[in-house]
This record gives structure tokens, C-alpha cells and sequence, in this order.
């Protein structure tokens, strides 16, 4: 896909589709045995909140959220979420990192707008987000102190 597309060039458009794809280029969404490509989309706070319950699910760890920055190469620099507000979904635009997560020493010590997002998805699905992934590898989750005793 890489080869016939160019993801700088897509994440900037105007066309939330177009958008998609570069954000599947830059964070390599495929199928691990198929290479299928995945689809990306908005949060949608309303299905993760109905995942949620109809699992008995407490807590939520955010993988990938180093990826979270590549929205500053959109034209608005903010991450669309689906939320729920009086029993409708709107678009909330919220701003997008500007700073490199993977920097953050802490859970504690991630950028207000990662913290914006947190509280977001804390209130609307009334789940505990207990670590934040900030790179690829294992040892780049952070983990929030004080939740599990």
C-alpha cells in the first residue's frame, strides 16, 4: 500500500477516508498472517462502553497510543471521539499530543492532552484506563500507580 500511496500526503487531506489510510500506513495496521489491511476509524466511546459492560470489564490499557501524534499532521491537529452527550453521538475533536508519549517517565507524567483523552474514555465508559502504551516494545507501558492493590 506504501508503494502505490503517499501516507504525509493523505494524512493531510481533507477526506476523513484518505486520512484513514495514512494512519494505517504510519502505524502499520495489517494482519499479522494475512496482511490484510485494517480498518481505522473513530473511538467510538459509545461501543467500547457496551463492550465494557456486556464483558465485566474494569480496567483498559491504551496500546499504540504513541500513534496518537501522528494526528498533529492532520489539517485540524485534533483526534475525532465518538461520545455521548444526552443520549446522542457527536464528534468530539480533542487536541492531539504534541509532545513524543514515549518521553513520559510516569503515567503520571503524560501530556495533558493524553490525560484530556483518558478522562474522556474514564467517564464515558466508567473503566479505569490502567496503563498507556508510548512505543512498541513491552517495557514502553506505563502503568498507573495506585489502582491495583
Amino acid at each position: 500500500e506504501a508503494k502505490n500511496f503517499d501516507p504525509e500526503k493523505m494524512i493531510r487531506s481533507d477526506d476523513e477516508f484518505e486520512v484513514g489510510r495514512g494512519f494505517r500506513m504510519f502505524s502499520g495496521e495489517y494482519g499479522t498472517g494475512s496482511g490484510r489491511p485494517r480498518r481505522i476509524g473513530y473511538l467510538d466511546l459509545q461501543q467500547l462502553r457496551s463492550a465494557i459492560a456486556a464483558n465485566g470489564i474494569d480496567f483498559l490499557f491504551l496500546t499504540k497510543a504513541d500513534c496518537l501524534l501522528d494526528y498533529q499532521k492532520t489539517q485540524k491537529k485534533t483526534m475525532p471521539v465518538l461520545k455521548v452527550v444526552g443520549g446522542a453521538t457527536e464528534v468530539a475533536q480533542l487536541r492531539a499530543p504534541s509532545t513524543e508519549l514515549k518521553s513520559a517517565s510516569s503515567f503520571e507524567k503524560l501530556p495533558d492532552e493524553m490525560k484530556q483523552l483518558i478522562g474522556l474514555i474514564e467517564e464515558q465508559t466508567a473503566a479505569t484506563v490502567l496503563g498507556v502504551g508510548v512505543g512498541p516494545h513491552r517495557n514502553a507501558l506505563l502503568v498507573r500507580d495506585g489502582i491495583l492493590r
